[in-house]
């Protein structure tokens, strides 16, 4: 067995080229959806900016211009997230760490977030 790492430079590249992929289409801007396991029910929808994430930093690409706000669609238990490009197509599903529970028109911060590609 071979063991491979990249360097800063080499993860940078690698983490910008994936966060890259929701910047991708006609629309005005990326989303993360938080909803149920099967997305039946979508709790909250925050729209990032039009170039959704920052540039990477030891491998680290932070969200851009957070803090986000958004208000709620529904009332229930968030477990699952999605991260959606700007034409709509489902980039990346992320199981939340824990439940989450949501309450309609209530206003949600997301404060920060990113993507970390490891080194090894």
């Amino acid at each position: 067995e071979m063991t491979t790492t990249l360097t800063v430079e080499e993860a940078n590249a690698a983490a910008n080229a994936v966060v890259d992929l929701l910047d991708v289409g006609s629309g005005s801007n990326a989303t993360i959806e938080y909803g149920n396991s099967d997305f039946s029910t979508i709790f909250l929808v925050i729209n990032l900016e039009s170039t959704a994430y920052g540039n990477s930093v030891g491998g680290v690409t932070p969200i851009a211009n957070t803090p986000k706000t958004a208000v709620g669609l529904a009332t229930g238990d968030g477990t699952h997230a999605r991260f959606k490009n700007k034409d709509g197509t489902v980039r990346r599903v992320k199981q939340l760490d824990s439940v989450f529970p949501f309450e309609i028109n209530e206003t949600y911060s997301l404060n920060s977030g990113a993507y970390t590609q490891p080194l090894s």
